[in-house]
């Protein structure tokens, strides 16, 4: 049988996780996020004179980084639940930027749309990311990037974490096998795949790595 998604239960969930003030990520969160994601030190350059679609974006906390030090031509954050980007949506005050209820499955964008696309922590919450990917791929250009990151499977103690301990019930976790399986039947290819620690990026990476992220080109 194949899994489900519980809309109530992820409404539930997440509308209770939403803060009581804008959060906004340090500048040493969203450089260390978006190196080991990418593996690119001069990250930046990847957002410039793009049209971005961020999808799950939640709070946003990321977005007022990625504008100072950057200049898309168009971003668009999106959320199955636009009431976590409403403390976002008031704070940045950019003509670039658009705020969109989306869901991943079934996004209301044109064909070819986006340069790049970002997913930080929504696909192990997809029952079924080779669908998810297949949305995603369709609104991306051709060469155009996916960047993404979500928990790493492979460490068991993120595994037992996600499955039985966390207070969503759409946990999926996912591996770098999964991601790569996925990837190629949804039509990209890897550019960069890679285990890390986000909050000691000191440590090595390996199997205890937390934290799996990447790059993906649409071929």
């Amino acid at each position: 049988m194949e899994k489900q998604f519980d809309l109530d239960a992820e409404r539930k969930y997440s509308l209770a996780e939403i803060p009581s003030k804008i959060r906004i990520s340090s500048p040493e969160e969203v450089n260390s996020l978006m190196r080991f994601c990418s593996g690119i030190k001069d990250w930046s350059n990847l957002l410039n004179n793009r049209k971005i679609l961020e999808v799950g974006a939640g709070e946003c906390s990321f977005l007022p980084m990625f504008l100072k030090v950057s200049k898309p031509k168009r971003y668009v954050a999106t959320d199955l639940f636009p009431e976590r980007m409403e403390m976002a949506r008031q704070y940045i005050k950019s003509p670039l930027v658009e705020f969109c209820e989306a869901n991943i499955l079934s996004l209301p964008f044109n064909n070819s749309e986006f340069d790049l696309i970002l997913a930080f922590g929504i696909l192990h919450h997809i029952p079924s990311i080779n669908k998810a990917l297949a949305e995603i791929v369709r609104v991306m250009k051709v060469n155009g990037l996916f960047i993404f990151r979500d928990p790493c499977s492979e460490n068991p103690m993120v595994w037992l974490k996600y499955k039985f301990c966390h207070k969503s019930a759409n946990e999926f976790p996912i591996s770098r096998k999964d991601i790569k399986v996925a990837f190629r039947a949804t039509g990209m290819s890897i550019v960069y795949l890679n285990r890390f620690w986000l909050r000691f990026p000191w440590l090595p990476a390996g199997l205890w790595s937390v934290n799996l992220g990447g790059v993906a080109r649409k071929i």
